[in-house]
């Protein structure tokens, strides 16, 4: 008999409950946020290191110079989200109130007239209507989405992790994220006021700031508690604000001026950034890009609540060290929590299991834990979500049975509009129940878990045949379109390589 042969034990290293992950993939950038296991968020962002140099990215926080002309470079998206361009008004299409703008040669964007008082018009003077040649100033609200193009706003913002501040404002204005507390409120404006940032000094600027959800998080009482606080966002600016004129609580401790010394360095800084891209508008020539913001994947740190996460992990040197800079300069309260992975007993996407979930997240079928599904379909016009009752067996009657799955599944449904980032119209088949009142409790459920969604969500209603609409807002394409998109181009690089090494 042979001896026995004893196999040393490999710890694993441990695993963070929560966690932000950013993983370089070829020519991409994947972020995955993970809480207590569940992936939670996923996006897809193209690898733009090798064209940031030539970009035109101007930081707020980093106070670098607020309007640089840039060309568009190969390999560079034309119109990156938020990015502000010098547009020239192609043609105005009243039959859709709205108008089509080049923001480069080539490039076309479309320009809804609907909200149209605060276009500045750059080659003439203003008076009211909007007609092609007219140069606007104007900012990517909305991605490309398959065949459509970039949407465009005439409302101009700059955001920070802290503040968002929007320039042109005549009367400006200080309020606050929904989200935070009456005694965080006061705290900050007593603050900024301290350091000058105040209604007056505002107007003086001709602009307006929003304190974002964020910093809330630099204070340690805020009694609410924080979410992905999108609600002061580029793209939907305005939505669920408290204004700093209103009546709060009377103030019976110091401002926390120490704690919030980061909100205050990046409101001055992003201040002076708009008030001088506002004023250096009118020297710039026509398909100028005035100001380019950060990638997409360091943007999406720099608006992830902190409370979110306890650590943000990379096993790429370079890409730890982007990461870094960004960090030190646009958000220094998360800089502790970056590591750089270097464990060589298991990789980083394995210790988490991220090819699994990165599958199950762009799967047909999800499974609930009562042992019913829903089938995920998107289509051109709409997304599709079937609710089925599977492999359940319980014990109770068929009502409760239905009840039981239809809340399970609405609150799956709410986390996997965030989580693929479905948007438009959605239409869900709930399992049919007889009882009007147990619809309505579904419909309750369900609109207070979209409630949370960062993006506008809502439920519109339940139609006679029993399919609850929903409507999601669209910011940027959907999950599938994102990995798709930037798989094909890297397996058009991959043949065009192969190509070029044949022929020479």
């Amino acid at each position: 008999m042979g001896r026995e042969v004893s196999v040393p034990k490999v710890s694993l290293p441990k695993k963070t409950k929560s966690v932000l992950i950013l993983l370089k993939e070829r020519n991409r950038i994947l972020s995955l946020l993970l809480s207590n296991g569940q992936l939670t968020a996923l996006s897809a962002w193209p690898d733009e290191a090798e064209n940031e140099g030539s970009a035109g990215s101007a930081s707020p926080s980093s106070g670098g110079p607020a309007a640089r002309e840039s060309a568009k470079s190969p390999g560079t998206p034309a119109a990156r989200l938020n990015s502000i361009y010098v547009g020239k008004v192609m043609n105005v299409a009243k039959n859709i109130n709205a108008a089509f703008v080049e923001l480069t040669k080539g490039q076309r964007a479309f320009l809804p007239l609907s909200h149209m008082a605060s276009a500045r018009i750059l080659n003439r003077k203003a008076d009211g209507r909007i007609l092609a040649g007219d140069e606007l100033l104007v900012q990517v609200e909305r991605e490309a989405v398959k065949t459509k193009e970039p949407v465009l706003t005439t409302e101009i913002s700059l955001a920070g992790c802290y503040a968002v501040v929007f320039p042109g404002k005549e009367k400006g204005r200080l309020q606050f994220s929904g989200k935070l507390s009456d005694k965080t409120r006061r705290q900050i404006t007593e603050a900024l006021a301290a350091a000058d940032i105040r209604e007056e000094t505002l107007t003086a600027q001709g602009c307006s700031l929003i304190v974002r959800t964020n910093a809330g998080a630099l204070l340690q009482n805020d009694a609410k508690t924080p979410v992905h606080d999108e609600s002061v966002s580029l793209y939907d600016a305005g939505q669920s604000v408290h204004s700093a004129g209103a009546p709060l609580p009377a103030n019976t401790e110091k401002p926390a001026a120490d704690d919030l010394a980061p909100l205050i360095r990046e409101a001055q800084a992003l201040i002076r950034q708009a008030a001088a891209l506002w004023q250096n508008a009118g020297t710039r020539t026509c398909y100028s890009c005035l100001y380019r913001p950060e990638s997409g994947y360091l943007t999406e740190i720099r608006d992830t609540p902190q409370e979110q996460y306890e650590e943000i992990l990379t096993d790429d040197p370079a890409l730890y060290e982007e990461i870094r800079a960004f960090l030190e300069r646009s958000c220094p309260q998360a800089f502790s929590a970056l590591r750089l992975y270097q464990d060589s007993a298991v990789s980083l996407r394995n210790l988490y299991g991220l090819p699994a979930k990165i599958r199950e997240a762009c799967g047909k079928r999800v499974w609930l834990k009562s042992g019913g599904y829903l089938v995920i379909e998107p289509t051109e016009a709409l997304t599709v979500i079937d609710v089925n009752s599977g492999k359940y067996t319980g014990k109770k009657g068929m009502r409760d049975t239905f009840r039981l799955i239809n809340r399970e599944a609405a609150l799956e449904i709410a986390r996997q509009l965030r989580l693929r980032n479905l948007s438009g119209i959605i239409l869900v088949d709930f399992i049919s129940m007889e009882k009007k009142e147990d619809e309505k409790e579904l419909l309750q459920l369900l609109s207070a878990e979209l409630k949370k969604d960062p993006v506008k969500t809502a439920v519109v209603d339940m139609t006679p045949l029993g399919l609850v609409e929903i409507t999601r807002k669209k910011v940027r394409r959907n999950i599938y379109e994102q990995l798709s998109e930037l798989s094909a181009a890297a397996e058009k690089e991959n043949h065009e390589a192969a190509f070029h090494e044949k022929t020479v």
